[in-house]
Protein backbone atom coordinates (compact mmCIF):
# COMPACT_ATOMS: atom_id res chain seq x y z
CA UNK A 1 0.00 0.00 0.00
CA UNK A 2 3.23 2.39 1.20
CA UNK A 3 4.51 2.03 -2.62
CA UNK A 4 0.91 2.37 -4.32
CA UNK A 5 0.73 6.18 -2.03
CA UNK A 6 4.37 6.65 -3.44
CA UNK A 7 3.73 6.15 -6.84
CA UNK A 8 0.41 8.17 -7.08
CA UNK A 9 2.31 10.94 -4.97
CA UNK A 10 4.77 10.85 -7.53
CA UNK A 11 2.69 10.69 -10.24
CA UNK A 12 0.02 13.54 -9.10
CA UNK A 13 3.56 15.84 -8.66
CA UNK A 14 4.25 14.67 -12.38
CA UNK A 15 1.67 15.93 -13.69
CA UNK A 16 0.76 19.15 -11.81
CA UNK A 17 4.25 20.40 -12.69
CA UNK A 18 4.49 19.36 -16.21
CA UNK A 19 1.11 21.51 -16.82
CA UNK A 20 2.37 24.90 -17.80
CA UNK A 21 0.80 28.56 -18.37
CA UNK A 22 0.36 29.11 -22.09
CA UNK A 23 2.28 31.72 -23.09
CA UNK A 24 0.10 35.04 -23.63
CA UNK A 25 1.10 37.31 -26.58
CA UNK A 26 -0.52 41.03 -27.49
CA UNK A 27 -3.91 40.97 -29.91
CA UNK A 28 -1.91 43.12 -32.36
CA UNK A 29 0.66 41.05 -34.60
CA UNK A 30 3.81 41.30 -34.02
CA UNK A 31 6.60 39.81 -36.97
CA UNK A 32 10.34 39.97 -37.01
CA UNK A 33 12.31 39.59 -39.82
CA UNK A 34 14.63 36.19 -40.55
CA UNK A 35 15.66 36.28 -44.18
CA UNK A 36 15.80 37.68 -47.39
CA UNK A 37 17.07 35.20 -50.54
CA UNK A 38 17.57 36.26 -53.99
CA UNK A 39 18.10 33.84 -56.78
CA UNK A 40 18.04 33.95 -60.81
CA UNK A 41 15.36 31.38 -62.53
CA UNK A 42 12.85 31.25 -65.05
CA UNK A 43 9.72 31.03 -65.45
CA UNK A 44 7.28 30.47 -68.84
CA UNK A 45 10.96 30.59 -70.56
CA UNK A 46 11.56 34.20 -69.28
CA UNK A 47 14.62 34.51 -67.38
CA UNK A 48 13.78 36.35 -63.81
CA UNK A 49 15.26 37.19 -60.54
CA UNK A 50 13.29 35.75 -57.67
CA UNK A 51 13.48 37.74 -53.63
CA UNK A 52 11.95 35.66 -51.32
CA UNK A 53 11.39 37.49 -48.15
CA UNK A 54 10.57 35.35 -44.66
CA UNK A 55 9.36 36.81 -41.77
CA UNK A 56 7.98 35.23 -38.61
CA UNK A 57 4.13 36.31 -37.10
CA UNK A 58 3.45 36.12 -33.45
CA UNK A 59 -0.49 37.28 -33.02
CA UNK A 60 -1.61 36.67 -29.53
CA UNK A 61 -5.35 36.19 -30.49
CA UNK A 62 -4.86 34.52 -34.01
CA UNK A 63 -7.26 36.68 -35.99
CA UNK A 64 -4.74 36.95 -39.16
CA UNK A 65 -6.15 36.47 -42.66
CA UNK A 66 -8.84 37.55 -44.93
CA UNK A 67 -11.11 35.24 -46.23
CA UNK A 68 -12.45 35.62 -50.14
CA UNK A 69 -15.79 36.75 -49.21
CA UNK A 70 -13.91 39.14 -46.82
CA UNK A 71 -15.00 42.42 -49.55
CA UNK A 72 -17.30 44.37 -47.76
CA UNK A 73 -16.15 47.08 -45.25
CA UNK A 74 -13.72 47.48 -43.69
CA UNK A 75 -12.49 45.05 -45.91
CA UNK A 76 -13.86 46.44 -49.51
CA UNK A 77 -11.70 47.26 -52.26
CA UNK A 78 -10.43 50.92 -51.98
CA UNK A 79 -9.75 50.65 -48.39
CA UNK A 80 -6.53 50.02 -47.08
CA UNK A 81 -7.90 46.66 -45.34
CA UNK A 82 -9.02 44.84 -48.58
CA UNK A 83 -5.13 44.07 -48.12
CA UNK A 84 -3.47 42.84 -45.49
CA UNK A 85 -0.05 42.59 -45.94
CA UNK A 86 1.73 45.60 -47.50
CA UNK A 87 5.70 45.70 -49.07
CA UNK A 88 7.39 48.89 -49.53
CA UNK A 89 10.16 48.81 -51.94
CA UNK A 90 13.35 51.46 -51.32
CA UNK A 91 16.17 52.00 -54.07
CA UNK A 92 19.42 53.48 -53.89
CA UNK A 93 19.92 56.56 -55.87
CA UNK A 94 23.01 58.98 -55.06
CA UNK A 95 23.63 56.91 -51.87
CA UNK A 96 20.26 57.99 -50.35
CA UNK A 97 17.54 55.15 -50.45
CA UNK A 98 14.11 56.42 -51.99
CA UNK A 99 11.06 54.72 -51.65
CA UNK A 100 9.52 53.44 -55.14
CA UNK A 101 6.17 54.04 -55.31
CA UNK A 102 5.53 53.82 -59.23
CA UNK A 103 5.32 49.97 -59.38
CA UNK A 104 4.00 48.40 -62.50
CA UNK A 105 2.56 45.41 -59.91
CA UNK A 106 2.24 47.23 -56.05
CA UNK A 107 3.35 45.02 -53.47
CA UNK A 108 0.18 44.49 -51.47
CA UNK A 109 -1.32 40.74 -50.61
CA UNK A 110 -3.78 39.45 -48.76
CA UNK A 111 -2.81 37.14 -46.41
CA UNK A 112 -5.63 33.97 -46.24
CA UNK A 113 -7.69 33.31 -43.66
CA UNK A 114 -5.85 31.12 -40.98
CA UNK A 115 -8.07 31.38 -37.80
CA UNK A 116 -6.98 28.33 -35.33
CA UNK A 117 -9.07 26.20 -33.56
CA UNK A 118 -9.71 25.27 -29.66
CA UNK A 119 -9.11 27.48 -26.74
CA UNK A 120 -5.33 28.91 -27.39
CA UNK A 121 -5.74 31.75 -30.43
CA UNK A 122 -2.32 32.14 -30.42
CA UNK A 123 -1.18 31.95 -33.88
CA UNK A 124 3.17 31.72 -34.56
CA UNK A 125 4.03 31.55 -38.29
CA UNK A 126 6.48 32.04 -40.97
CA UNK A 127 5.29 33.60 -44.27
CA UNK A 128 7.33 33.96 -47.48
CA UNK A 129 6.49 36.88 -49.86
CA UNK A 130 7.86 36.20 -53.41
CA UNK A 131 8.88 38.60 -55.66
CA UNK A 132 9.63 38.40 -59.23
CA UNK A 133 11.63 40.78 -61.57
CA UNK A 134 11.57 40.15 -65.35
CA UNK A 135 15.28 41.17 -66.75
CA UNK A 136 16.24 43.72 -67.75
CA UNK A 137 16.19 44.87 -63.98
CA UNK A 138 16.46 48.50 -63.53
CA UNK A 139 16.59 48.38 -60.13
CA UNK A 140 20.23 48.09 -58.53
CA UNK A 141 20.71 48.29 -54.55
CA UNK A 142 17.46 48.06 -52.49
CA UNK A 143 15.59 47.04 -49.61
CA UNK A 144 12.12 46.32 -48.39
CA UNK A 145 9.37 47.56 -45.46
CA UNK A 146 6.57 44.95 -44.59
CA UNK A 147 3.62 45.38 -42.21
CA UNK A 148 0.60 43.90 -41.55
CA UNK A 149 -2.87 43.93 -40.68
CA UNK A 150 -4.64 41.51 -38.91
CA UNK A 151 -8.50 40.83 -38.80
CA UNK A 152 -9.70 43.65 -35.79
CA UNK A 153 -7.24 45.91 -37.92
CA UNK A 154 -4.44 46.10 -35.72
CA UNK A 155 -1.16 47.05 -37.19
CA UNK A 156 1.95 45.27 -36.52
CA UNK A 157 5.05 46.77 -36.51
CA UNK A 158 7.12 47.34 -39.21
CA UNK A 159 10.32 45.29 -40.39
CA UNK A 160 13.16 46.58 -42.74
CA UNK A 161 14.69 43.82 -44.86
CA UNK A 162 18.59 43.59 -45.40
CA UNK A 163 19.82 45.65 -48.34
CA UNK A 164 20.24 43.21 -51.50
CA UNK A 165 21.59 44.16 -55.41
CA UNK A 166 19.48 42.97 -57.63
CA UNK A 167 21.70 43.52 -60.94
CA UNK A 168 24.52 41.93 -60.28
Amino acid sequence: MKVFQVILFFLIAEILFSCKAPEVYPDEPEITFKEIIVKDTSDLLNDIKMVKIIFSLIDGNGDIGLDESDTIAPYNQGSIYYYNLYVSFFEKHDGIFEEITDLQVPYYYRIPNVSKEGQNKTLKADIQVDIDYLYPIKYDTVYYEIYIYDRALNQSNTITTNTIILNN
